[in-house]
């Protein structure tokens, strides 16, 4: 692989990244998708009079999420009485965040910088992990790229907009705050100015006290995002059918580069397509369950793979500084085995290219069936799977009676059914939602749902009363099930 195939390499790599973020702006509003699992959730605040108190009151370190990408689209709704159209524009928020971090990040970067050649292959390998899951590490991956670009340049770093740009970051989520904190680390060492360090305090310090200090006012939000915490660095987060298939990958590529060397660009070219062919054929034979449900805790992967990539940056600059040596022998030794690193890395973005695309499409196939059931009209019970019910304005109730899940039903989520049937404008379903009996989990209260001004809503005000009784019904049995509790 001579330097003129690793440019094309670099090349082409920012443009698949562009490419398959470009097509999430065309998929996430053509295929409504925004309503999927917790977005349903964030929808229905979005529609709601006051999406504050509603739902992000319990979050108060993601008020960058709320602000940038659910206050639009609830003002266009506001300004516009159209429902479709506030869902809409937040769909097209949501899917833009990918494009917009690539692009910023290249046109902020220092000129000869490899940083948006890297953000590439994180939007690829990292970012789309969590395609379809309205995850708030999906904003910060967009805005930690762009903010490390203009935070390591050598020239015209700016005090006011570069803490204002890492306070936006640093409120995106709680795990954003380290991700600023090792990017403004980076920045220091890079211009060896004391203001970095000052705009890490004024920014960091901030939602470190905000997540100690604020209590969340939603008692069930508070305990599953204590659980999510917990959990959030479980190494069985990074496990799934893609990142499996990857490590097949880049075994096989070790057992090849065993008996020859590529010499060639042809030859180069063959064995990675071979490789991908491989990886492609075992993800169609063997996909498993499909992986947008384990796209939540690849939230996972975002964070470790950024925090790894920033991680390493900033120790090779700490190297530079106090043993200048050790890092020339590094140096070295990476472009000794850079064409070698490069044909990995090519292995890792390839799969992973092909593996977000066809669960993509696995997604989209069962997506749409699953809306057109919410839609309505009311399918029979024959056609709902067992532990799935459709409850009715007039107090009916039609249990499942499927054994085998059909297409639609293997990306439900459970406890999001009712949320998903809320905010659907289907005027044929308008009766009913879609429930999980068994599922006991809510994020909106009794009491909050029912303060709500339905009259000033804009989802389907029988569905809406609908999702309350059901979110009353799921405290009233927690409530039982624990007087019963000796």
């Amino acid at each position: 692989m001579s330097e003129a195939d690793l440019r094309l390499f670099r090349s082409a790599t920012f443009v698949v990244a562009a490419g398959l973020s470009a097509a999430l702006i065309v998929i996430y509003p053509l295929f409504g998708v925004v309503s999927f699992a917790d977005g349903s959730f964030f929808v229905l605040s979005i529609l709601s009079p006051d999406p504050w108190t509603l739902a992000w009151a319990s979050y108060p370190n993601r008020l960058s999420a709320f602000v940038l990408t659910i206050l639009p689209p609830f003002l266009a709704g506001r300004l516009t009485g159209s429902a479709s159209f506030a869902v809409g524009l937040y769909g097209v928020i949501m899917a833009s965040l990918p494009l917009a971090g690539l692009l910023a990040t290249r046109l902020l970067e220092d000129r000869g910088s490899s940083l948006s050649f890297w953000c590439a292959v994180s939007t690829i390998v990292l970012a789309l992990s969590v395609a379809f899951f309205p995850t708030e590490m999906w904003l910060a991956h967009a805005l930690v790229w762009p903010l490390l670009a203009y935070a390591t340049r050598r020239a015209n770093v700016r005090t006011l907009p570069l803490a204002i740009f890492a306070l936006v970051t640093a409120f995106v989520h709680e795990a954003a705050a380290p991700l600023v904190a090792l990017v403004l680390l980076n920045g220091y060492l890079v211009n060896r100015e004391p203001r970095f360090l000052a705009v890490l305090t004024a920014t960091v310090l901030p939602a470190l006290i905000v997540k100690v200090a604020v209590r969340i006012p939603n008692a069930e939000i508070q305990r599953t995002v204590h659980e999510n915490a917990l959990n959030f660095l479980s190494p069985d987060n990074l496990l799934n059918n893609i990142s499996l298939t990857v490590v097949i990958g880049l075994v096989l590529l070790q057992a090849l580069l065993l008996f020859r060397t590529p010499k060639t660009r042809a030859a180069t070219l063959v064995m990675v397509a071979s490789i991908v062919a491989v990886a492609a054929v075992i993800m169609v034979v063997w996909p498993g369950e499909p992986h947008v449900l384990r796209r939540y805790i690849a939230r996972t992967i975002v964070f470790c793979g950024l925090a790894a990539f920033l991680g390493l940056m900033l120790l090779f600059r700490l190297a530079e500084t106090l043993r200048p040596e050790l890092a020339g022998r590094a140096g070295a030794l990476f472009r000794r085995h850079q064409k070698t690193l490069a044909l990995n890395l090519a292995i890792v973005v390839a799969v992973s290219a092909f593996g977000h695309a066809f669960e993509a499409a696995r997604f989209l196939f069962h997506w749409q069936a699953l809306e057109a059931v919410v839609a309505g009209p009311a399918p029979p019970a024959a056609a709902l799977p067992k532990g799935v019910s459709l409850v009715f304005s007039d107090g009916s109730r039609t249990d499942g009676t499927a054994i085998a899940p059909q297409r639609g039903w293997p990306v439900a989520w459970d406890w999001s059914l009712p949320y998903q049937s809320a905010v659907n404008l289907g005027e044929a379903g308008r009766d009913f939602i879609v429930v999980m009996p068994a599922a006991g989990f809510t994020p909106i209260t009794c009491a909050t749902i029912g303060a709500m001004d339905a009259e000033r809503s804009l989802a389907p005000r029988a569905r809406v009363d609908l999702l309350r009784r059901n979110i009353c019904r799921i405290e009233a049995a927690a409530r039982t099930t624990a007087s019963r509790a000796p």
